[in-house]
């Protein structure tokens, strides 16, 4: 558990790692920090609507960062650094129901500079869009961030945004009907993009509406928009959850096969391509075996990866490893789960983060506190005496059947 020098308990929720050339953050939303050092206050107390991360002091105590200058409650709070400072992205909306996650109307910027955060500045409020991590994705190198996600102007596209010498830049790709619902995105080259996009599309003479496709897209403002290649298209069921990574033979997308409209299991779905995202080929499906929400993929090593997405039925995160033979699932992996995992990996660890609850005592009765889970592995050579945390992340021996 994280805590304060003082010893007072914080919660960041699914945190994004970020490493500036002094410091390392976690970045997530809610971020909660309680005032005693022994137990948790009652669920009731106040706390900052803007407090969006941590800055690590070491592997358990952290310093909570000053509160976003957003008046509104900040979505999907994104960060990259530059050198030592540290440019955060987050939406924002005037819907303060929980349907607002669903339909933001502003996304601002603004910069952590020496331990303050400078004035919010909007860069986007050209109509509604669509702000969390299973809807809008970013990348980011030393010089530049993209960013993309589903929004709303005359009509349902794609927003593409990129910054560059604290510039923006937007290119806006109408999708028609009722638009994507989650937007993945990788960078080719330095000056080209790869979008994986799931939900309806008509466009590029393409009519889907439980789609999956995708487009190669330069980043030059005055080069001609791309066109979309389908993937897959089912009528009664829901694509979500669209990633897109690579491996050392091929590009890979993944998205989720819901199975809401029908009484089936989730499905993991997977297309590659081996040049470069020119042609793509379906591969082979595995079930997920339940109803599961916020899938997320991470390349590891080699041709490897790993998956997770928390089931809500039985409240635990499902585990998936790819080898060169295929998708290897473990049900249950992380027990207790309530939040959509996070998944990471610096220098040469895997990690997942994500929300957990506990008993605690406050002035009432006990009730239960949120508090942040971490787990890691060595993604080369692991030490016999890892935890058994760990050892559930381990990839499964060699020739353990895998579901196709």
């Amino acid at each position: 558990m994280l805590r304060t020098r003082a010893g007072q308990p914080i919660y960041v929720e699914s945190p994004v790692t970020v490493m500036t050339t002094d410091a390392t953050y976690l970045i997530g939303s809610p971020t909660f920090v309680w005032g005693d050092s022994s137990a948790f206050v009652r669920q009731d107390s106040r706390r900052d609507i803007a407090a969006v991360g941590v800055k690590l002091l070491n592997d358990s105590t952290a310093v909570p960062l000053p509160p976003l200058p957003s008046m509104r409650k900040p979505y999907m709070p994104i960060a990259v650094a530059r050198g030592a400072r540290l440019i955060a992205v987050w939406g924002t909306s005037t819907d303060t129901s929980l349907a607002g996650v669903f339909a933001q109307d502003t996304l601002w910027e603004a910069t952590l500079i020496a331990g303050r955060w400078s004035t919010a500045r909007p860069i986007w409020a050209s109509g509604p869009f669509v702000w969390h991590p299973s809807a809008a994705s970013y990348v980011a190198d030393d010089a530049s961030l993209s960013i993309v996600f589903p929004a709303t102007r005359t009509d349902r596209g794609i927003a593409v945004m990129t910054r560059s010498r604290d510039r923006w830049r937007t290119r806006w790709i109408q999708i028609g009907r009722a638009g994507p619902t989650g937007v993945a995105l990788m960078r080719l080259s330095q000056s080209e993009l790869l979008l994986a996009a799931v939900g309806s599309i008509d466009r590029d003479g393409i009519r889907g509406l439980n789609a999956s496709y995708v487009a190669r897209m330069p980043i030059n403002d005055s080069a001609p928009l791309p066109r979309f290649t389908l993937l897959h298209d089912v009528a009664r069921m829901s694509a979500e959850d669209p990633s897109v990574f690579r491996t050392t033979d091929a590009i890979h997308v993944v998205w989720r096969l819901g199975g809401r409209q029908v009484p089936t299991a989730d499905t993991l779905m997977e297309a590659t391509s081996r040049d470069g995202g020119v042609s793509w080929t379906l591969m082979s499906t595995v079930s997920l075996e339940g109803d599961m929400r916020g899938l997320r993929v991470q390349p590891i090593a080699g041709r490897a990866a790993l998956a997770m997405a928390i089931d809500v039925g039985d409240r635990s995160i499902t585990s998936l490893a790819r080898s060169r033979e295929g998708w290897t699932i473990t049900r249950g992996a992380f027990p207790d789960a309530k939040t959509i995992p996070m998944i990471s990996t610096l220098h040469d660890r895997a990690t997942v983060a994500f929300g957990r609850t506990r008993t605690s005592v406050g002035p009432g009765d006990p009730y239960d506190a949120p508090v942040l889970a971490t787990s890691s592995r060595a993604l080369r050579c692991e030490p016999i005496s890892a935890t058994s945390v760990r050892k559930r992340l381990r990839p499964p021996p060699r020739g353990k059947p895998t579901l196709q």
